[in-house]
Order: structure tokens, then sequence, then C-alpha cells
């Protein structure tokens, strides 16, 4: 007998998720939301890890858990609803706090230039089209 859920809310400024979250919010293991994905019950999902081996850090669009129709939308819709707004650079820790990733495992990222960005006035910033490639790379389909 399936379990029942709660009503689970997160802010509407929180686009990416954790498996961990969203564990929580379809009240199922960490093995169940990686066959789902594998299975392609959820489609929008990236793999946020720095090295892409083994280990998968999954990031999973949280209005895709709310409301599974809109697995429908397109991919421009879907980046659309998780950027920020259209600009043409984001902060890093913006960013950070978009894909759910730390400092150090963002300065890996860009490291190894999966991401890109100039440092102006002390700040590192993430290019919009830097974002968008890596958005587009990171999904798993």
């Amino acid at each position: 007998m399936p379990q029942p859920l709660l009503n689970l809310r997160l802010s509407a400024h929180t686009a990416l998720v954790t498996t961990d979250t969203a564990c929580c919010a379809l009240g199922v293991d960490s093995e169940t939301i990686s066959a789902m994905v594998d299975a392609g019950d959820l489609i929008w999902v990236w793999d946020v890890s720095a090295r892409q081996r083994h280990i998968r850090e999954l990031r999973l669009w949280s209005a895709e858990l709310a409301d599974r129709t809109l697995s429908a939308r397109t991919f421009p819709e879907v980046l659309s609803a998780i950027l920020p707004s259209r600009r043409d650079r984001f902060r890093s820790a913006e960013v950070a706090a978009l894909l759910r990733i730390s400092d150090p495992h963002l300065l890996r990222l860009l490291r190894l230039k999966h991401l890109a960005g100039p440092i102006i006035n002390h700040t590192q910033w993430i290019t919009a089209p830097s974002l968008t490639t890596f958005l587009t790379t990171r999904r798993i389909r």
C-alpha cells in the first residue's frame, strides 16, 4: 500500500533539487529515483558532477516532481523556467544555488571548463551561454 504524501512546499525560486529532495517529494528511495530517471519516467534531469564518471550528481526540475504533466514541456520552455531571467551573465553564487552545488564544486566546473565567465570586481560571473550549454549537454535523456 503506498504511503500518504505530505504537502511539501518549495520556494518558487527552487528550480532544481537534489535526489534527496526528490525522494522526499515522491516518497521513494534514491535507487527508485535513479530507476525512474533511467526509465524515462522523470525526464527533466541533469548530471552536475564535475568529472562525469560512475557517480552521477542528479538535479531534477522541481516543477516536474510537483506536476508530472510538465514532462511534456519543450527544452526551451523548461530552460526559461529554470534560469532566473534573460541576462547575459549570472553571479557564481547564483549558479551554485541554482545547481545546488558547493562553491568548491563550482570552481571545479570552472577549472575544467564546463562553465565559463569573467571575474569582475572580485566576483566570478558565469555567462548565460556557458550555463545554457552546460544544462544542454548535462541533461540525462
